[in-house]
């Protein structure tokens, strides 16, 4: 049952990116709107892949992955224009 309550709060979490970064609450995505959607796709794939949606699940995965190396390059980005 908690693999549903998983699944319920990725997926508030991936909407709320959504919608918060299409009513310019995030003037671009940055790294809040990136992390919002990493913990949502680990969530929800938590979920589906509990359910055996492995098509649902690899799709979560990936953009977990994208969020994931995305917030990677930010952090590079940010640790060498710091110094």
């Amino acid at each position: 049952m908690r693999h549903k309550t998983l699944g319920w709060a990725g997926m508030v979490c991936i909407l709320a990116a959504y919608i918060l970064l299409t009513f310019g609450y995030f003037p671009i995505p940055t790294t809040p709107y990136h992390m919002l959607n990493l913990f949502g796709c680990i969530a929800l794939s938590i979920d589906v892949a509990h359910a055996k949606q492995w098509p649902a699940f690899t799709l979560q995965i990936v953009f977990a992955l994208v969020a994931a190396w995305t917030i990677l390059q930010e952090t590079i980005h940010e640790f060498i224009f710091w110094f």
